[in-house]
């Protein structure tokens, strides 16, 4: 979740159930990440582009350094995080993929399950 001001006039709950992490604009500010969650432990991030089958490049992607997975970070307009990515990223799609949604159900991403002590 993203630090901000906004509350709807609801208070925040129990901070033992978010992490809450600095102010962001776009999704390749990985600086942001908090060692424990998952999101400064697969840096570092690199930027590339793909060929595809036609020999031609496909847009830019950001990959994690575990299994070359689809990595993006949590920003403003995208403040939740999914998990293993879209069902349709092909072979970037895999454990270790983690990037930003907007708090909406989509029934094309995959998930994984996290226990907690």
């Amino acid at each position: 979740m993203l630090q901000g001001k906004e509350t709807n006039g609801l208070p925040w709950p129990s901070s033992k159930y978010y992490d809450l992490y600095d102010y962001g604009t776009n999704e390749w500010n990985f600086q942001r990440g908090i060692l424990g969650d998952a999101t400064k432990e697969f840096g570092p991030f690199y930027s590339v582009q793909f060929k595809k089958a036609d020999n031609t490049y496909g847009p830019s992607r950001t990959i994690n350094n575990h299994y070359a997975d689809h990595t993006a970070f949590v920003y403003h307009l995208s403040p939740w995080f999914t998990r293993g990515s879209a069902w349709n990223g092909g072979t970037e799609s895999g454990i270790t993929s983690f990037e930003p949604k907007a708090p909406e159900v989509r029934v094309w991403e995959t998930f994984r399950v996290v226990l907690t002590p």
